[in-house]
């Protein structure tokens, strides 16, 4: 509030000095004098929203998805840090026996797509469900123990209102992609006021899908494309010493590309430091989760640890097989 009214303060001395210059606009000396002080000031300004602005946040990294090809199950693969979701795609199937469906040879491409886009945008939710003033914090938690997650609202968040999107509005706005309907905890997103939420599905194997969040002052855009597909597990076949190109099981390679930008005419608003830190939690917490990068070098600590237990904990891991749920789960 402060900042307002020294803002609006200097805007009426600027335009009281204005006016002094229009009315004397035949003194040389006022006019001359007058020129340059305007000349500096709009040039301060200037350089302050050309050097001063928030600078953009640009992630790109792979996601990796290793399931049957006969049901497209996900697999789980021992030390392997699966994404949270993951049980999203045996939920459906119990759901519509025939959710799965998708053309012979895209290998099951677009469902995976489907679910990634919605995997992504749950993450943010379950940590944002009441309130979009949150701490994301993501400890070590040690050799073999991988990392651990805490979020809870900030010292603040009791000041601010939040623009919560309830379940069914969620929904509505993935009504077109098959996994609308599951989602983790309560189901329901809170956003910065003002922000909008739109998803842009992928239709056919091949195509682009795109999230964008979006206030007055930020927009966040993730982009989703598929990348290469191959038989087999990919790497993790070495871990757990199948053929390369075991055939029943497909691995599927998409890129993601996350770029948050801000305002360059808010840069000195209370609120951009706010909505930065809000920006900066989703892209760090959602590259720290799915980024294939990240999730191998976890796991490769995963199984050297394993490696060096007893006999009775070493074979304690998840065994390797399809990912499913109790039919009672997606009542």
């Amino acid at each position: 509030m402060l900042t307002i009214l020294i803002a609006l303060f200097m805007g009426l001395l600027i335009l009281a000095a204005f006016v002094l210059v229009v009315i004397n606009r035949d003194s040389e000396k006022i006019v001359t004098a007058a020129v340059p002080l305007a000349f500096a000031a709009f040039a301060a300004l200037a350089l302050i929203f050309a050097f001063a602005r928030e600078q953009p946040i640009t992630r790109v990294f792979p996601v990796s998805f290793s399931y049957q090809v006969a049901d497209k199950l996900p697999l789980a693969i021992p030390d392997r840090p699966d994404a949270e979701q993951l049980w999203f795609v045996d939920q459906i199937r119990q759901r519509d026996p025939k959710a799965l469906e998708e053309k012979p040879d895209t290998q099951g491409e677009l469902v995976y797509h489907e679910f990634l886009q919605k995997a992504l945008v749950d993450w943010i939710a379950t940590r944002h469900s009441g309130h979009w003033r949150m701490e994301l914090l993501t400890f070590e938690a040690g050799p073999g123990a991988g990392t651990q997650s805490r979020w809870s609202p900030m010292p603040d968040a009791k000041e601010e209102t939040s623009r919560i999107l309830s379940v069914d509005e969620l929904q509505r706005i993935f009504s077109e992609n098959r996994f609308a309907g599951v989602h983790e905890g309560s189901g329901r997103l809170a956003l910065p006021p003002g922000t909008t939420l739109n998803v842009e599905t992928p239709k056919e194997a091949g195509a682009t899908g795109k999230i964008r969040f979006k206030n007055r002052y930020c927009e966040i855009t993730i982009q989703t494309s598929p990348s290469m597909g191959m038989l087999g597990v990919g790497a993790y076949s070495t871990l757990l010493g199948i053929p390369v190109s075991a055939p029943g099981y497909w691995t599927q390679q998409y890129i993601v590309r996350i770029n948050a930008t801000f305002s360059p005419w808010l840069v000195g608003n209370p609120w951009m430091a706010k909505v930065k830190q809000w920006a900066s939690g989703i892209v760090d917490g959602l590259q720290n989760e799915f980024d294939e990068q990240v999730v191998w070098r976890k796991t490769l600590e995963n199984y050297m640890l394993r490696k060096h237990l007893p006999p009775e904990i070493r074979n304690f891991a998840m065994p390797f097989g399809p990912m499913k749920v109790q039919p009672s789960v997606s009542k």
